[in-house]
């Protein structure tokens, strides 16, 4: 990958995530809080959704034994440990319960909680550090959680994606996930801040998981639609049954649970109820409104191949890739190349200024950014191949400083609605679902591009039984496998 730069770059490096190319299939690329007072419209809000169970903790008593009551009163639960009854909670009209680090309110199971679509809403306010990634996390929120890997259940803590790195987020998890683990779908960091944040978790029969934080689509995933239910209690505010558990040090209100999957357009409701000032973007997009493009670049070629390159209100973006007629993933439209800062998950997306058509397979994209001091510049190139399902992108930069702890992303995860991973070979990649030790097979360059529940795979490799200076006897022999002995689809390439 080019780079030219005029001074030194210190830990400026790119992402490994499919920032080299993209093949047939697994192409792609890959706290609004405003002011206002407690709104009585937000409890006719939750009741208009029908919720199976509420918890707003306007209870007599939290000592370990009480009971907490449920608005729809069916499903009471029982505080345990030293729980706290708090006047000021969310501007919700209800109390929240406070969470010393060792007490949690259990209900019990019910054949109502038996879900496998459901959402679960809360709203949550703590300054613990949630450093420690799942499981066991940080915080317990609410859970469903089983003992074993394989089991279905599901659980929300406080966490983060890594250990010691991007910290402070809220981590969803259900599964199994291939009959194995769970899947993840992290919200972004710095929700631990000490103010209220409003989160709400969806499934829905055929897996798809989808996570809202204060009114705005925070991500999506799949956990591969197994079933999730199990007979275990729901608990909040700590786990106390299962070895490792976390315990939260702060506040939940306004706990509830549907066997519905909420909308974004009633998550909103809900939000703006309790802020109606509140400025929320209209669609999935996290972080904005869902805008038309302004102008097109079409890229097309003879396998069926079209890159819609977009030009929106701030500049060009890297738009959107069709497979005979078909989306491959959701359009990029945020720009075309994504400075990230691993320690605080920030990212900086950049527009193109310009974008040069250069034949019916190529188009240039350039534009440069002022960054902490520096003025990074950059170029991307789009190409087609001519008459296989593929594309390159090439992308060259130049910076006339120092920009310390970014990372140059292209495609980034978590920007599409499907979660792509990449595995290089001989060196290994992103994921731990992939056998290591039938490596020893491919001596030469492969990747493998796939989505984590497999539901799409490409292998680019070569068989080294061939000739591998020579593309003509290149295939995808190589005797990659995953894990559980699911084999990758193979494919053919070079010699026509």
């Amino acid at each position: 990958m080019p780079q030219t730069t005029n001074r030194p770059v210190r830990r400026f490096s790119v992402t490994p995530l499919l920032t080299f190319l993209v093949l047939l299939g697994a192409l792609f690329i890959a706290s609004c809080q405003g002011a206002g007072a407690g709104n009585a419209n937000y409890a006719q809000e939750v009741r208009k959704d029908k919720p199976l169970g509420w918890w707003r903790f306007d209870d007599q008593s939290s000592a370990s034994g009480a009971i907490a009551m449920d608005q729809m009163g069916v499903h009471p639960g029982t505080y345990h440990g030293g729980v706290a009854l708090e006047t000021e909670g969310p501007p919700t009209g209800s109390k929240a319960a406070t969470f010393d680090g060792k007490s949690y309110l259990e209900i019990p199971h019910h054949a109502d909680f038996a879900l496998n679509t459901l959402s679960v809403e809360f709203w949550l306010k703590s300054t613990q550090a949630w450093d420690q990634p799942y499981w066991p996390g940080s915080a317990t929120l609410v859970s469903k959680a089983t003992a074993g890997v394989g089991s279905g259940d599901w659980t929300i803590l406080g966490g983060s994606t890594t250990a010691g790195r991007n910290q402070g987020r809220v981590v969803a998890a259900s599964g199994p996930y291939d009959g194995n683990r769970d899947q993840l779908l992290p919200s972004r960091g710095g929700l631990n801040d000490g103010t209220w944040h409003h989160v709400v978790w969806t499934r829905s029969d055929n897996g798809v998981c989808a996570l809202y934080v204060d009114g705005r689509f925070a991500g999506e995933a799949n956990d591969g639609r197994l079933a999730i239910t199990n007979t275990r209690p729901i608990q909040l505010g700590g786990e106390a049954m299962l070895e490792g558990g976390t315990h939260l040090k702060g506040s939940l209100a306004e706990v509830a649970i549907y066997s519905t999957q909420l909308s974004l357009t009633r998550v909103q409701a809900h939000y703006l109820a309790a802020f109606p000032d509140a400025t929320l973007p209209e669609g999935k997009i996290a972080g904005g409104a869902p805008e038309k493009p302004g102008a097109l670049i079409t890229l097309t070629n003879k396998a069926g191949l079209r890159w819609e390159l977009e030009r929106r209100a701030g500049g060009w973006s890297l738009g959107r890739v069709l497979l005979h007629e078909k989306p491959v993933d959701r359009a990029i439209s945020q720009g075309v190349l994504c400075l990230h800062q691993p320690d605080t998950d920030e990212d900086l997306w950049l527009p193109a200024a310009e974008a040069i058509q250069v034949d019916e397979r190529t188009a240039r994209l350039s534009g440069q950014k002022s960054v902490d001091g520096a003025m990074f510049r950059f170029e991307v190139e789009v190409s087609l191949a001519e008459d296989m399902p593929k594309a390159a992108l090439v992308p060259r930069w130049s910076v006339d400083g120092n920009l310390t702890g970014y990372e140059v992303c292209l495609a980034y995860q978590g920007v599409g609605t499907n979660d792509w991973r990449v595995q290089s070979y001989p060196f290994a990649g992103n994921s731990e679902g992939i056998a290591i030790t039938p490596m020893r097979y491919c001596g030469v360059p492969g990747a493998l591009i796939y989505r984590p529940n497999l539901s799409m795979v490409v292998l680019f490799a070569i068989d080294t039984q061939f000739d591998y200076l020579n593309p003509t006897t290149w295939t995808g022999k190589t005797g990659f496998h995953f894990v559980n002995r699911k084999t990758a689809p193979l494919v053919r390439c070079g010699g026509g």
